[in-house]
């Protein structure tokens, strides 16, 4: 259960984090700032559709780690824990440094928007790594 809970999870994640790429998330509320509500969990809020997944993404995604650690290939747990990891960092920076300060209506730099962009290609590589090995890994 905890595998599958896991895999739905990471799916999710990876997939929000290519559409809001594809999409242009940051440059959508850039523009919109006029016409939405200034908060976190305002009309176009990235939160609205992660904060759901994030238990899964997560929390069952650990779980079945930690479940294999004695029986399971210790490599790709430990890689698949560690570009979790680094996929949970990418997101807290981008959140605390790009996405809050758009959803509260401050101003944002085009810099601000193109960290972004980098910073989230590297999180879609991290969330991909860790889709594979966690296959990997709970076998």
């Amino acid at each position: 259960m905890w595998r599958t809970l896991g895999k739905l999870g990471q799916a999710a994640w990876l997939c929000g984090n290519v559409y809001e790429a594809a999409a242009g998330v940051p440059e959508l509320l850039v523009a919109a700032r006029e016409r939405r509500s200034p908060g976190l969990l305002a009309v176009g809020s990235p939160l609205r559709y992660f904060a759901p997944i994030a238990p899964f993404a997560i929390g069952a995604t650990s779980v079945a780690l930690a479940r294999k650690w004695r029986t399971g290939n210790k490599t790709a747990i430990v890689a698949s824990a560690a570009s979790t990891a680094a996929a949970v960092g990418m997101t807290g920076y981008l959140v605390r440094t790009v996405n809050v300060p758009m959803l509260k209506g401050e101003s944002t730099s085009d810099e601000a928007v193109a960290r972004w962009h980098r910073i989230n290609y590297a999180r879609i590589g991290a969330t991909a790594l860790a889709a594979i090995t966690f296959h990997w890994a709970t076998k």
